[in-house]
C-alpha cells in the first residue's frame, strides 16, 4: 500500500492523530473490497438509529458514503440511493397510501426516509436542474449532535439507563483531563450571550404572578401574538411560568397548528398545567415511534377527556432542559480542551525544532534514528509521523536534562 497527501479520488483515509497541524494522507488501496470506507460514531449507532430507525438510519449512512473528505456535500440521485439500500424510491420519498380497512376510504401519509432525516436536522436536501432531469444536492451533518432529553425520553429503558452512563463517563473524563492540564484553561469557548433573550419582554414577566389568570382571559388573537413572542426556556429558571411552559413545548411539535381559540377553550376546561403535560407526553410518544399527528386536536381532547396514562420512562420537562444543557457544557468544555491540546502541541512541535537546528549533524541524524524505531514499521514511509516521534523524542529528553538540572542546582 502507497501514500500520496492531498489526493483527490474517494477513498480518502486520515492519518492515525499526531497533534500536529491538519495533513490530509491518502491510502491507495489496490484491493477494491477495502478500497474507502465509512465512519460512523457508535453515538449514532447506539442512539440514533433507535429513533430515527434502521431505514432511515441506513439511509443516512448510504448519503455520508458519497460526503467524500471533508466535504458536508454530495451530489446523488435517488435512483442510485434506493438500488444500493435494496429500498424503493417512494420508501426514500415517502408517499400517500389508502386505508383499505373495511368502512376506512381516507389515506394517511407514509413518511420516507429523507424526510424522517430532514426532520431530525441530520440532512438538507435541494433540487438542481429542471424537471425530468433533476439531481439532488444534500448537505450532511458528519457528526450527529448528543439527543435532546424529549429524544432519549424516547429511547427503550436499556438504552436510557445506557446513555446516562455514557454522558457521566464522559464528565468523569473532563474533569479528569482538566486536572491534568498543566496550564489554566483560557481557551473555553465563551457562552453565548444571552443578553438578547433577557431584554425581550414576556407576558409572564410583566404581569408577575397574575400571569396565568391575564393570560388565560386575553383575547384570541392576543394569546396568539404572545405565544409567538415568549422566548425559550433560559438558564437559570428553575421552573418557567406554565403558560411560558406551555408555549415552549407547544413549539416545534406537532400540536403547534392548533388554533388559538381551541386551545384556550381545553386550559379552560381542563387547566394549563394537564394541557401542558398532555402535549409533552404526546409529542413525545409520537416522534419516539416515528408516528405522524394527524390530527392533533381530536387526539389532544380525546386524551384529556380519557386521562392521560403517564409512561413509566417518561421525564419532566425541567430534568430534560437541565439534563440538555449539562450534555452541551460537557461537549463546549471537551471541545475547548481539544484546541488548547491542539495549540499546545503545535507550540512543542516549534519548541522541538528550534533544539534541533541547534544540534550538529550527526546528534540530529542520531535522533532521527531513534524517533522511527518508536513508529511501526508499516508507517516508516508516512513524514507526519516520523516527525511527530522525532519531536516527542526530542522534548522529553530535553525536559529530563531540565529536571536534573533542576535537582543539582
Amino acid at each position: 500500500m502507497g501514500y500520496r497527501i492531498n489526493g483527490r479520488d474517494d477513498e480518502r483515509q486520515e492519518a492515525p492523530p499526531a497533534g500536529l497541524d491538519a495533513i490530509e494522507v491518502e491510502a491507495v488501496e489496490p484491493n477494491p473490497i477495502l478500497r474507502g470506507d465509512v465512519r460512523i460514531p457508535n453515538y449514532f449507532k447506539d442512539y440514533w438509529q433507535p429513533i430515527l430507525g434502521h431505514k432511515a438510519a441506513a439511509t443516512y449512512e448510504m448519503i455520508l458514503r458519497f460526503a467524500y473528505g471533508d466535504s458536508e456535500t454530495c451530489t446523488v440521485s435517488l435512483h442510485r440511493l434506493a438500488a444500493s439500500l435494496g429500498m424503493d424510491r417512494n420508501e426514500l420519498k415517502g408517499r400517500e397510501r389508502r386505508d383499505v380497512r373495511a368502512g376506512r376510504a381516507s389515506g394517511y401519509h407514509e413518511r420516507g426516509t429523507i424526510e424522517i432525516l430532514c426532520d431530525a436536522g441530520l440532512i438538507e436536501i435541494q433540487r438542481q436542474g429542471q424537471i425530468g432531469k433533476q439531481s439532488y444536492l444534500f448537505r450532511v451533518v458528519k457528526n450527529p449532535p448528543p439527543l435532546t432529553d424529549q429524544q432519549v425520553s424516547a429511547l427503550p429503558c436499556i438504552l436510557q439507563r445506557a446513555h446516562k452512563d455514557l454522558i457521566d463517563r464522559c464528565r468523569r473524563d473532563l474533569e479528569k483531563r482538566r486536572r491534568m492540564q498543566r496550564r489554566p484553561m483560557s481557551g473555553t469557548a465563551p457562552r453565548p450571550d444571552d443578553s438578547a433573550t433577557q431584554d425581550r419582554m414576556t407576558p409572564s414577566s410583566r404581569v408577575g404572578d397574575g400571569a396565568t389568570q391575564q393570560w388565560m382571559t386575553a383575547s384570541p388573537q392576543t394569546i396568539h401574538t404572545n405565544l409567538l413572542a415568549l422566548p425559550p426556556h433560559t438558564e437559570g429558571q428553575s421552573e418557567a411560568p406554565l403558560p411560558e411552559r406551555l408555549v415552549v413545548v407547544l413549539r416545534d411539535s406537532p400540536f403547534e397548528v392548533i388554533k388559538p381559540d381551541a386551545l384556550l377553550q381545553l386550559l379552560t376546561q381542563y387547566g394549563a398545567e394537564k394541557v401542558t403535560l398532555a402535549i409533552d407526553v404526546l409529542t413525545g410518544q409520537y416522534r419516539g415511534g416515528n408516528r405522524r399527528i394527524a390530527h392533533p386536536l381530536p387526539l389532544l381532547r380525546k386524551t384529556l377527556r380519557a386521562g392521560l396514562d403517564m409512561p413509566e420512562d417518561y421525564v419532566p420537562y425541567e430534568e430534560r432542559i437541565q439534563r440538555d444543557e449539562q450534555t452541551r457544557r460537557v461537549a463546549e468544555e471537551s471541545q475547548a480542551l481539544d484546541e488548547i491540546e491542539r495549540r499546545d502541541a503545535i507550540e512543542r512541535r516549534r519548541l522541538a525544532e528550534g533544539i534541533l537546528r541547534g544540534l550538529p549533524q550527526e546528534e540530529q541524524e542520531a535522533y532521527r534514528r531513534r524517533a522511527i524505531e518508536r513508529v511501526p514499521a508499516a508507517f516508516h514511509g508516512i513524514k507526519v509521523l516520523t516527525d511527530h516521534a522525532l519531536y516527542q523524542l526530542v522534548i522529553e529528553e530535553r525536559m529530563e536534562v531540565g529536571n536534573e538540572q533542576q535537582a543539582v542546582v
